[in-house]
């Protein structure tokens, strides 16, 4: 008996919390502790770093919908007007 009927969904979403605080510097312990120890604002952040986050975390939800081959049983991304 499987109890665990979206275990993929809730892994997708898990990922998207756990990672997506890295796009913004404020948005994660680490990144917290970062701005501390190297002295490091915001702005030079969101200037240099963020871009490279973001893409990094489109990604890394592009390939885990190719692992998963949730593509086509997620109606919520299917309707996305960008995704057709």
């Amino acid at each position: 008996l499987c109890l665990c009927q979206d275990d993929e969904l809730w892994q997708l979403i898990a990922y998207c919390a756990g990672t997506g605080g890295s796009i913004l510097i404020i948005g994660s312990a680490a990144g917290v502790a970062f701005m501390g120890m190297e002295k490091a604002d915001f702005v030079w952040y969101t200037r240099r770093v963020s871009l490279w986050a973001l893409s990094g975390y489109v990604a890394g939800i592009g390939v885990y919908l190719l692992e998963h081959n949730l593509a086509g049983s997620l109606p919520v991304l299917a309707s996305l007007p960008f995704l057709n």
